[in-house]
């Protein structure tokens, strides 16, 4: 398992990202490898709470419920678990699990996603005052063609999350 600065001290929180929950309502197997990676940097010490992000986009169960439901089965006390239903993109992940940190008094987090996914989900929480230090959930890279596919993704997306927060900068300006 290889965590950025593992000499650090623990982190606050770790903050896993949801994935797609199957029409049938069982995880996507991007799901459970970012629930067992997270879970498994929690058991380890790396962080004291899980941060559960990602709501339900297209129909019931959130993600984050369901991701919920296998850190208990892991081992994960009830107690250290925040669960964070709201968010339909990476761009909310970010703002509300932002919040929730704040509101906790949390300012180190290890996010927990896919490697292809972690420099946009980096940025988002940055755009939102929440630096993040990643950690990539997959166990091997992705085929080339894969790669190519998940980068053309993740640059399209980048640009909508773009877009998101500049919107939301000028709904700030316009209310102050």
């Amino acid at each position: 398992m290889r965590v950025a600065d593992s000499g650090a001290a623990p982190a606050d929180v770790i903050v896993v990202l949801g994935a797609a929950v199957q029409p049938d309502g069982t995880p996507s197997a991007a799901l459970l490898r970012r629930v067992h990676h997270g879970v498994a940097l929690f058991h380890a010490g790396h962080g004291r709470a899980l941060l559960l992000s990602g709501g339900a986009p297209r129909r019931p169960p959130a993600e984050a419920e369901l991701m919920r439901e296998l850190a208990l089965a892991a081992g994960v006390p009830d107690a250290c678990i925040v669960v964070e239903a709201q968010s339909r993109n990476t761009y909310e992940n970010a703002c509300f699990s932002a919040a929730l940190m704040r509101a906790r008094g949390w300012s180190r987090a290890l996010l927990v996603s896919e490697g292809y996914h972690l420099p946009r989900a980096r940025i988002a929480f940055r755009l939102v005052g929440a630096p993040v230090a990643g950690t990539s959930a997959a166990a091997a890279p992705p085929s080339r063609l894969q790669r190519l596919r998940l980068s053309l993704r993740e640059l399209a997306a980048c640009g909508g999350m773009l877009g998101r927060a500049a919107l939301a900068a000028a709904r700030r300006r316009t209310a102050a």
